[in-house]
């Protein structure tokens, strides 16, 4: 049956304002899911970086998502959970395939060819700027004083390390590349709040096949037309276990997103995802080789330090909201209907 969201009764102010979020969350679970997303989408830079490298970029991007889309089409059906999604999860099967993914990635694997993959999850986890203020016009969440301290020492440390004064601003290749992946920063953030909105029947990894439909479809037109007379070197050992690995990455980060978006505040789950480009330039620096210097250890800290602050902000709403008493009630110190 599908799964409505209840609404606030007539003459309930506190309902009107409380924050618009799917029915069901569990922030714990949010958590969880969040810094296992983190870890995962951090590999994904570096591995999109060297991808781009072995293969045409929408080519790679293309057969990445094909490949996780039957990963996941058979590990369901393997379950006995595969399922059609309802009219009510179309918005989320195709906000997130669009926005999320499809256009998002085609804007990624573009851009990521003339910006180091460090300095490409940054901005494209920029996200937080153009989350809060969405978030907390439209769905009424409220960032209080942990989380906007948090928000903001978390955006400072992306400065730090963003630093465009080490741009070449005279290249006109690295001035689209920025572009492009701060473009795909404002549609994931779009997605985002989306997801916040919708109400879904089925739950994050029963959609997330069909999302990567959606987007692998999108990730064939584009290579189709903008990359249609290249091709993929099959033989190429090296580039086929980079592509079996960034088909696995994107199964299993796409279903651990959407599942710290459905369950987390926008607002958080934008800030926490800032410790992403943390894991990307540290295995940019490992595996690729990208240089370090004292900004980026400066910048690392304190972005840990501001998700850190809004995970802990996070924990202490979810327990205050558990150990409250429902003031509403009869017979409780709230008002009487």
């Amino acid at each position: 049956m599908p799964v409505h969201q209840p609404g606030p009764k007539p003459g309930d102010g506190r309902a009107a304002r409380d924050p618009i979020a799917p029915p069901g969350a569990i922030p714990s679970v949010g958590l969880a899911m969040m810094v296992v997303a983190t870890v995962f989408l951090g590999a994904t830079w570096p591995l999109i970086r060297i991808g781009v490298q072995l293969m045409p970029p929408l080519w790679y991007a293309f057969f990445r998502m094909a490949g996780a889309t039957l990963l996941l089409f058979a590990l369901l059906a393997a379950l006995g959970r595969l399922r059609l999604p309802s009219r009510h999860d179309l918005p989320t099967v195709f906000g997130v395939g669009l926005g999320m993914l499809g256009v998002f990635v085609v804007l990624a694997h573009l851009g990521v060819r003339s910006v180091e993959a460090g300095r490409a999850a940054l901005l494209v986890y920029t996200v937080p700027l153009w989350v809060t203020p969405i978030a907390v016009i439209f769905l009424r969440e409220r960032l209080g004083r942990g989380r906007l301290i948090g928000l903001l020492v978390g955006l400072g440390g992306l400065a730090v390390l963003f630093n465009p004064a080490a741009f070449d601003w005279t290249s006109r290749e690295t001035i689209i590349g920025n572009g492009l992946l701060i473009l795909a920063s404002v549609l994931w953030a779009l997605a985002i709040i989306q997801m916040r909105l919708q109400v879904y029947r089925l739950d994050p990894l029963q959609l997330a096949p069909w999302q990567l439909l959606v987007s692998a479809a999108v990730n064939l037109a584009a290579a189709l037309a903008l990359e249609g007379d290249r091709s993929v070197d099959w033989s190429n050992g090296d580039a086929m276990a980079v592509l079996a690995a960034g088909t696995l990455l994107t199964a299993v980060t796409l279903w651990t997103t959407t599942s710290t978006v459905r369950h987390l505040p926008a607002i958080t789950a934008s800030v926490g995802f800032l410790g992403v480009p943390v894991v990307s330039l540290v295995l940019s620096v490992l595996l690729l080789g990208e240089t370090i210097g004292p900004s980026l250890i400066v910048g690392l800290v304190v972005i840990l330090t501001g998700v850190g602050m809004v995970s802990f902000a996070q924990i202490g709403d979810t327990a205050r909201r558990r150990d409250k008493p429902d003031r509403d009630k009869p017979g409780k110190d709230g008002p009487l209907p």
